[in-house]
Order: C-alpha cells, then sequence, then structure tokens
C-alpha cells in the first residue's frame, strides 16, 4: 500500500495552492489509508473487565474515567467467584501511563497466568500498526 500526499507535511505555500476540491481528496484518501492500514486494537481495561478465567477486574484508579468506569493499572487485583485473587502484570507500557503506571488494557496478563480477555470499555484503545515498532514494556509482563 503506497502512502498519500498527508496535508500536514506538505509545505504552507504548496498548501495554500491547493483548491478545496484537491484538500478534500486528499483528506478523503488520507482517512482510507489509516482505515485500511494492518492494525490491531487493544481496549483499555477498566472497571468490569473479564479474563479467561472467569476473573473480574477491580481497578482503583478512578480520577480518570472511561465510559464512567475506572481505569485498571498494572499492580491492579482480578477478584474470582471462588474469593481467590490476582495481580495485573503487563499492560500498556509507555504506551499509556497514568501517574506513571501502566495502564492494563485487553491481553494484559495476571500473576496467576489469566489473561484479560474483555472489557466494557468500546471507545478507547490502544493502535498499533503492523508495520509499527510496539511501545517500550507493551504487554511485557517480565518488567513488573
Amino acid at each position: 500500500m503506497t502512502s498519500p500526499v498527508f496535508l500536514h507535511e506538505l509545505r504552507p505555500e504548496i498548501y495554500q495552492q491547493l483548491s478545496l476540491e484537491e484538500i478534500e481528496q486528499i483528506h478523503i484518501a488520507e482517512q482510507l489509508y489509516w482505515q485500511n492500514k494492518p492494525k490491531k486494537s487493544y481496549y483499555i481495561a477498566v472497571q468490569g473487565s473479564k479474563t479467561k478465567n472467569g476473573g473480574i477486574v477491580q481497578a482503583t484508579f478512578d480520577s480518570v474515567l472511561v465510559q464512567n468506569l475506572a481505569i485498571a493499572r498494572v499492580g491492579d487485583e482480578v477478584l474470582y467467584p471462588d474469593g481467590s485473587k490476582a495481580k495485573i502484570i503487563s499492560g500498556a507500557g509507555c504506551a499509556q501511563m497514568i501517574d506513571g503506571v501502566s495502564t492494563a488494557i485487553v491481553g494484559s496478563l495476571l500473576d496467576n497466568n489469566d489473561e484479560i480477555i474483555e472489557s466494557p470499555n468500546t471507545t478507547c484503545a490502544i493502535v498499533i500498526y503492523a508495520d509499527a515498532v510496539k511501545p517500550q514494556d507493551f504487554l511485557d509482563h517480565e518488567s513488573f
């Protein structure tokens, strides 16, 4: 897939010479490029996110909310139906940190080898393009 001309990359004198129709065409090409570029979205884990083994995330940081739900971070606990608990040990790394702590995402691992698989949040995600280098410590449970 070839990269389109991006409006923000044009020199001001070139941009000023474009007609409104040309600007609109470039804008549409940009949108198509980003919509079709191979990528994976990782939704931010929030209060009530579920794990593969039936656990429910207990997010403790409620100063920032997504869809009125507290955002989960590395170190937060997951509660299981039998009363046992586990801690989140990986997250978004430097791609998203809140107060110096990595945000948990769908795909985050727990210290009992469980994994967050679903989030009630459907609006806020980290998008990683296939040709991009993953951010430092992204889903890296070794750094915990």
